[in-house]
């Protein structure tokens, strides 16, 4: 999953919310880039089939040509200090998952 930000002028700073959405037959996406570290991920699985998210696969273009990976996702709500973030999810059929990425 790839997605990129772009400006009119080369270099110029991004300021503000950006939004993407992603539409298929299996799967809608939204992503909503609040910084270059930080993403908000919402995955609604309408497929028969499991889906495998990883975080990684989460890449972000920017106007300069830089990119940047997910590396973890966040876990709300977390008891265990040492399950504060994990890199991947299994997505079951007919659901739907919210996800902060950071990068």
């Amino acid at each position: 999953m790839v997605m990129a930000l772009t400006a009119s002028v080369k270099g110029q700073v991004l300021e503000g919310f950006r939004h993407y959405l992603f539409l298929s037959d299996q799967r809608i996406v939204t992503v909503e880039l609040i910084n270059p570290q930080k993403a908000i991920l919402n995955y609604i699985n309408i497929g028969d089939t499991y889906e495998f998210f990883e975080a990684p696969n989460l890449l972000v273009l920017d106007s300069t040509g830089d990119f940047y990976h997910g590396h973890a996702v966040e876990v709300e709500n977390f008891t265990d200090p040492n399950k504060r973030f994990k890199v991947s999810e299994l997505i079951e059929p007919n659901t739907y998952r919210g996800y902060t990425i950071l990068g």
